[in-house]
């Protein structure tokens, strides 16, 4: 058995139901800046392992394996959480201002006009995914 992914604050229960299947986490943005929401998963920074860390230890104690969904927003970054209202959230109220290949909004409410990356912004962009992607040494993360 397989769970969709799910954020930080189900993972008990999604740890006990799951038994001998999968349980994959939500989105992890591999950037600050491309995340969603505010409050959104993250694995941009080592400071983020020791609590990732110990979800996957908790679903594993339960007999699951783990795994993570690696991302970045794009044009669709800096928006309210689903759980506080809609629509943009302004660098004044916690956003940022999104990046993405182009600075096509992604629609014409409730979201911010990206700053076009150039090559150098997407190759550090591929760059995260591959760092946040790759094995850890055993004992970081110990997803499985």
């Amino acid at each position: 058995m397989a769970l969709p992914p799910i954020g930080t604050s189900s993972i008990s229960v999604a740890g006990r139901r799951a038994a001998r299947g999968l349980v994959m986490l939500e989105a992890a943005a591999v950037t600050p800046e491309g995340r969603i929401s505010p409050g959104d998963l993250g694995i941009w920074k080592d400071e983020h392992i020791p609590e990732l860390r110990r979800i996957a230890e908790f679903v594993h104690s339960q007999g699951a394996r783990t795994g993570m969904q690696l991302a970045h927003a794009g044009r669709k970054a800096s928006t309210a959480s689903p759980f506080h209202g809609h629509g943009l959230v302004l660098p004044a109220d916690g956003g940022w201002q999104p990046v993405a290949p182009s600075a096509i909004v992604f629609a014409p409410t409730d979201y911010a006009v990206p700053t076009a990356l150039d090559h150098a912004g997407i190759t550090a962009v591929v760059e995260a995914f591959r760092k946040r992607g790759a094995p850890r040494p055993r004992g970081r993360l110990r997803f499985r």
